[in-house]
């Protein structure tokens, strides 16, 4: 036996625990509970926790762990980002789910690619690439 094995006799993993602190996560954003940082697009506000944001985008990792000045700020304003796509990248990092439509995939993509959530880029891209061939059809 390795100790990797070892180590993790006797250990039960709780199914959907991870899952479950997300969406606690969720919901005690949407109370406006415990966060730590209001995301801004012109006058639309958006609450989140830094921890669940750096955990899902290198962009925010990088503005909360770095040396930027947004480290420390509360509320950090965001430019070239339609507010709509804002808030759905922000649901996306707290749920997995994201719906990309022919509405909001021109403002998604370039939002999800300024901060670096490859998930959603590649749901773009796919649903794109549908759109185009569809279209030769």
């Amino acid at each position: 036996m390795n100790s990797d094995e070892g180590a993790a006799q006797g250990v039960t993993e709780v199914p959907m625990y991870a899952s479950q602190i997300l969406q606690s996560l969720n919901q005690l954003r949407k109370q406006g509970e415990l966060c730590d940082v209001v995301l801004r697009v012109g006058t639309c506000k958006v609450s989140a926790h830094r921890a669940v944001l750096a955990s899902c985008s290198q962009y925010f990792r990088a503005m909360f762990t770095g040396s930027l000045c947004e480290r420390e700020k509360e509320e950090i304003e965001l430019k070239s980002v339609d507010d709509m796509a804002l808030q759905t990248l922000v649901e996306f990092a707290y749920t997995g789910k994201v719906r990309v439509t022919h509405a909001n995939v021109q403002t998604l993509l370039p939002a999800a690619c300024l901060l670096q959530l490859k998930p959603v880029i590649k749901l773009c891209c796919d649903f794109l690439q549908v759109q185009f061939i569809f279209s030769l059809l």
